[in-house]
C-alpha cells in the first residue's frame, strides 16, 4: 500500500481531485465512486484500488490492494492531530527498501538495489542531501590507492569526478560484458570550459595497448553498431599508433588512447582533443582524495557544465536515433531558465561500514547538470512515465534537410570560490 498526504488549499485540492479522476478514468476505464470527503476507484478484485480523501487542509491519496488500512490510519491521524510538522529547513525524509517493493512490483526485481535512507534540507541557497546506502550483505568491492594521471588532468575545470571500487559494478553491466575487457576498478572524469566537447575519461588498466586492441576488435565486430551519421555515410573507427579514432562525425572527434603515465597504464578517451597541460592541479584536490574510505567524489560548476552536457546529450541522441529535447519543449525551457542561477555542486560517497555507504551532496537544484538533462529527457518522453526515446527507423535517406535554429544557453552565473 502507498499513501501520499499533501497540504493544499481548496482551489488546488479541487484541481488535484478533478485531474486525477479524469486521468484514472482514461487509464483504467473504471467508474469513480463518491465517498465522504472524496472519491475512490472501485474494482471487483481487489475492491479498493485508489482513494482520494480531503481532510482539513490536507489531501490523502491511497493506492493498494483489497483494503487500505494505512490510508485509513493516515486520515484518522490527521483528523485527530493534524499532520506532524517538520523542521523549517527540512524538505524530505525517505526510507526505501527496494527488495520489499520488488515483491509487489516485478519490474524492480532485476535491479538488485540496496536500502536507501535520504534526508534533504535547504541551507544557504542550496539543497543538502545526506543519506546511507545499506546493502543486504557486504558488496566486497576494494578501494585501491588512487592512480591519478597527473600529466593528463589539468585545470581550469568546470567538472571533476573520481570513483574507485567500480569493477564489481561495471562487470555486471551488459555493455561491459560484451567488451570482454577487465573493467577498471577506478576512473576519472573531467571537463574543460570554452569548447563544449572537452570531456575526458582516463582509467588505469593492467596493459593499455592490449586492451585497446581488444576494444578495437569488439567495436569492428559490431559493438556500438547503432552509431550512424544520419546525413552522411556510416563512420568506422580506425586504430593507428595506439589510438582509436572515429572519422566523419559532426562537431566532435572522439578517440580512445593507450597511454603510459607515471602512475601506470591508462585507457584514455574523450570527445575532442585535450589541450596541453597548463596550471598544476590544486592541492585541495589531493586533500579531497586523501581519505582512505572515499569511494566517489564529484565537483562541478553546474551553470557552466549544463551547456556542455546539453550539447553532448543532444548530439549523442541524434547519432543513436533517439528523440532530442525539442527547442520549444517545456523541459528545455525550464533548464535554460534555471541554468544561470546554479553554482557549485559537490557530491561525496564514503564507505562507513562493510555493508554501508554514506553520501552527501550540496547543490543549488539538488541535481548535477547530467541529472538535470536526464530528468528533462524523461519528462519529455512520449510514453512517460516510461522513457522510450527511440526514433522510428528511417525508410530512406533524406535528400534535403534543414537544421534547426541553434539554441543558445544563457550566460552562467559567476562561480563561487
Amino acid at each position: 500500500e502507498f499513501v501520499l498526504a499533501v497540504r493544499l488549499d481548496d482551489a488546488r485540492a479541487k484541481l488535484w481531485s478533478d485531474n486525477l479522476a479524469s486521468v484514472l478514468k482514461v487509464w483504467t476505464g473504471l467508474p469513480i465512486e463518491k465517498i465522504p470527503n472524496g472519491w475512490q476507484l472501485k474494482k471487483h478484485l481487489p475492491p479498493d484500488l485508489f482513494r482520494f480523501v480531503r481532510v482539513g487542509n490536507w489531501v490523502v491519496i491511497g493506492l493498494g490492494q483489497e483494503k487500505l488500512p494505512l490510508t485509513e490510519q493516515t486520515v484518522a491521524l490527521i483528523s485527530r492531530h493534524g499532520a506532524p510538522a517538520i523542521a523549517g529547513n527540512d524538505w524530505l525524509d525517505a526510507q526505501v527498501d527496494w527488495a520489499r517493493l520488488a515483491r509487489w512490483f516485478p519490474a524492480l526485481r532485476g535491479t538488485d538495489l540496496p536500502k536507501i535512507n535520504l534526508h534533504v534540507a535547504g541551507s544557504d541557497g542550496n539543497l543538502r542531501l545526506n543519506g546511507k546506502i545499506i546493502f543486504p550483505r557486504p558488496p566486497g568491492f576494494s578501494l585501491p590507492p588512487w592512480q591519478m594521471p597527473t600529466n593528463l588532468i589539468h585545470e581550469p575545470f568546470v567538472s571533476f569526478t573520481a570513483a574507485r571500487g567500480t569493477a564489481l559494478w561495471l562487470e555486471k553491466l551488459n555493455w561491459s560484458q560484451r567488451l570482454n575487457i577487465p573493467p577498471p576498478n577506478q576512473f576519472f572524469l573531467w571537463a574543460l570550459p570554452q569548447i563544449p566537447f572537452q570531456t575526458f575519461a582516463p582509467a588505469p588498466v593492467s596493459d593499455a595497448k592490449a586492451q585497446l586492441v581488444q576494444l578495437d576488435k569488439k567495436i569492428n565486430s559490431g559493438f556500438g553498431g547503432g552509431l550512424r551519421n544520419p546525413f552522411l555515410a556510416p563512420f568506422t573507427p580506425q586504430l593507428t599508433n595506439n589510438e582509436i579514432t572515429w572519422r566523419g562525425l559532426p562537431y566532435i572527434a572522439p578517440f580512445a588512447q593507450a597511454l603510459r603515465e607515471p602512475a601506470g597504464d591508462f585507457l584514455f578517451g574523450g570527445f575532442f582533443p585535450n589541450t596541453p597541460r597548463g596550471q598544476p592541479l590544486p592541492a585541495d584536490l589531493f586533500r579531497e582524495l586523501s581519505r582512505n574510505n572515499l569511494v566517489y567524489y564529484h565537483w562541478e560548476i553546474t551553470a557552466q557544465r549544463l551547456p556542455e552536457v546539453l550539447n553532448l546529450s543532444q548530439l549523442g541522441l541524434l547519432l543513436t536515433r533517439h528523440k532530442q529535447l525539442a527547442p520549444q519543449s517545456a523541459a528545455l525551457k525550464w533548464i535554460l531558465q534555471i541554468a544561470p542561477k546554479l553554482g557549485n555542486t559537490v557530491t561525496e560517497i564514503t564507505q562507513t561500514a562493510p555493508d554501508e555507504l554514506t553520501f552527501t551532496r550540496k547543490a543549488p537544484a539538488g541535481l548535477t547538470a547530467a541529472e538535470l538533462i536526464a530528468l528533462g529527457n524523461w519528462l519529455e518522453a512520449t510514453n512517460f512515465p516510461g522513457c522510450n526515446l527511440q526514433m522510428p527507423v528511417a525508410r530512406a535517406r533524406p535528400k534535403n534537410f534543414r537544421l534547426l535554429k541553434r539554441t543558445t544557453m544563457p550566460a552562467p552565473a559567476p562561480a563561487k570560490k
